[in-house]
């Protein structure tokens, strides 16, 4: 009987112990271990930081944000750790910096300026002119060799028999460029019509017309060693025409408007 008690008491004893056992709270951490982990991670982004060649880190606060200097360019910047944590570690440091776009500094010291388009130009010398420019070289007859007979007026006036003769005018227009060389040509009304940015050339030619020999609007017209004839006007010019007679015969009334041009360059003659 006294055994049997025994046993019991035993057995409570021991159930005692491990009710203790299970109610027993776990261990603490350690203060110093906790602290340390957001300083080793304040230690890591500094370090990143430290490996981008092109930033300077000035200080640090224990918080984690990070005041840096661009090398280039001085300018001042605060970066949080958050931002490199969030990044790989062998990009962060470039991934809180922004980058200039892909060959956008290329482009900008490597845009053309645009050349400006060659002009037409008129040179006077020795009694002769030319006149050159873009796909264009035109010059008066050079002075005849010794035993030569110099073409007189009335031979420059009188037109050949190779004669073309017109009910329409001849019209250019748009920015092109047409030369009309060599050539007797007759219109019934209006001769030749230049307008909307073409450019004639009339070079050693003889235009007579019934209405306006040349009609210039917008347009630019060079005559050299020709004869021009208009029943009602040989040169109309408007609409900020340009006109530049060089060693030519005029005959006919000449017409310019608002802020048109008619440039004499010499040796013309007049009727």
């Amino acid at each position: 009987m006294l055994n049997l008690i025994e046993v019991r008491c035993a057995s409570i004893f021991a159930l005692v112990l491990l009710a203790a056992a299970c109610t027993r709270e776990p261990p603490a951490v350690p203060a110093q271990t906790a602290a340390a982990e957001p300083a080793a991670q304040v230690a890591w982004a500094r370090e990143a930081l430290e490996r981008n060649p092109d930033l300077e880190v000035l200080a640090t606060d224990p918080k984690g944000i990070f005041t840096v200097r661009l090398r280039h360019g001085g300018e001042l910047r605060t970066i949080r750790m958050d931002d490199l944590i969030a990044a790989p570690p062998d990009t962060a440091s470039q991934a809180v910096i922004p980058e200039s776009v892909p060959g956008e500094a290329e482009a900008e010291s490597t845009t053309a300026v645009p050349e400006p388009s060659p002009e037409i130009t008129v040179t006077r010398a020795a009694g002769n002119v030319s006149i050159t420019g873009p796909g264009v070289s035109i010059a008066t007859a050079r002075a005849p060799s010794s035993g030569a007979v110099a073409p007189t007026t009335a031979a420059l006036e009188s037109p050949p028999a190779n004669v073309e003769r017109r009910g329409q005018p001849l019209v250019c227009q748009g920015g092109r460029l047409m030369h009309v060389d060599g050539r007797t040509i007759e219109f019934e009304g209006d001769g030749l019509v230049v307008e909307d940015g073409c450019d004639l050339y009339l070079t050693n030619s003889h235009i007579s017309a019934g209405g306006t020999a040349i009609t210039v609007s917008r347009g630019k017209v060079h005559i050299v060693n020709s004869t021009i004839k208009g029943g009602r006007s040989s040169i109309e010019a408007s609409l900020g025409a340009q006109v530049f007679v060089s060693s030519a015969s005029i005959d006919g009334l000449q017409r310019r408007f608002d802020t048109a041009q008619i440039t004499d360059l010499g040796g013309n003659r007049y009727r």
